[in-house]
């Protein structure tokens, strides 16, 4: 299981574990050839590269010369993959030798990538809001879950904790607006196809009425995997044959609220775009593929 683990970088051993610490955390703990699996695929995934990856394995060496190793954060040592040559290196300092998988022993002072790991923990009795505030205040989040075995440990969690609650919190949330109104991001389409998508989904490409709406539609789009520098949303010009410009909502709603860039375009597209960086409407290619929102209302 994997829930808890967050890859930084650039810090010796010694300062990697203070900082993880003051994250509530410690440097990562490996217990099988799935958890030493992720935290590799982890440090290949990140950007900068890193040879070596700190992880919590320190040798707590005798005055004997006899290595006796310890995680840092207290857990048993009862899984090991070393490399397979013997070190020359006797440092006291465990990494993960990022392209051989294995543990090599490693300059305690060398700055490199490192994991700090954070158990998880169940606790009781909030809403699901103030459980997220909880969370947070531990430097943390409600769990989300990306696979069967994540969804199993929670329910193991939840089922083997006292006192018994029939629901547990989780957290996945539905982005309906307090008006009741659905807001959905999706990805690479152009503004035609986004728009027969979303009304396939019973709903149509966002309008919007208020720079509070605009600004969370924003946060949508920033908050989102994969970027986009535009956002679609359902604003189209019906140019008349004169030229003059007439702009309307996809949805039928009124055009009530507007916040165009700040320059005047010379792009001459009747399709309105979010710049998801200058908050501002935007012309852009109609059939530039970009991410987009559904906007539903409540039935």
């Amino acid at each position: 299981l994997h829930i808890g683990l967050q890859i930084f970088h650039w810090k010796s051993q010694t300062n990697a574990e203070i900082f993880c610490e003051e994250q509530r955390s410690h440097l990562a703990s490996i217990h099988s050839i799935d958890e030493n699996n992720f935290i590799i695929e982890l440090s290949l995934s990140d950007a900068p590269y890193s040879e070596k990856t700190w992880i919590g394995l320190r040798d707590l060496r005798r005055p004997t010369g006899i290595s006796e190793y310890s995680w840092m954060d207290g857990t048993q040592l009862d899984y090991v993959i070393w490399e397979r040559y013997v070190s020359v290196n006797a440092s006291r300092c465990i990494a993960i030798s990022t392209d051989a998988f294995y543990w090599v022993e490693h300059d305690c002072n060398q700055l490199s990538a490192f994991v700090c790991k954070r158990p998880a923990k169940i606790f009781h009795w909030k809403s699901q809001t103030n459980a997220e505030i909880f969370c947070e205040e531990q430097r943390s989040h409600l769990a989300s879950i990306h696979s069967i075995d994540e969804n199993n440990f929670i329910v193991e969690l939840s089922l083997s904790d006292a006192p018994y609650s029939e629901k547990t919190w989780i957290g996945l949330r539905d982005l309906r607006r307090p008006t009741g109104i659905r807001l959905q991001i999706f990805h690479w389409k152009s503004q035609t196809n986004a728009e027969i998508f979303c009304e396939e989904q019973r709903s149509h490409l966002a309008s919007i009425h208020s720079i509070d709406e605009n600004n969370f539609i924003i946060e949508l789009s920033l908050s989102d995997a994969p970027y986009s520098e535009k956002t679609w949303i359902g604003l189209r010009d019906l140019r008349r044959p004169t030229g003059t410009s007439e702009y309307s909502w996809m949805d039928g709603t009124q055009l009530d609220y507007v916040i165009w860039e700040r320059y005047v375009s010379v792009n001459a597209s009747r399709c309105i775009a979010i710049s998801t960086d200058a908050f501002y409407w935007v012309e852009h290619d109609c059939n530039q593929l970009s991410a987009f929102v559904c906007k539903r209302s409540a039935e």
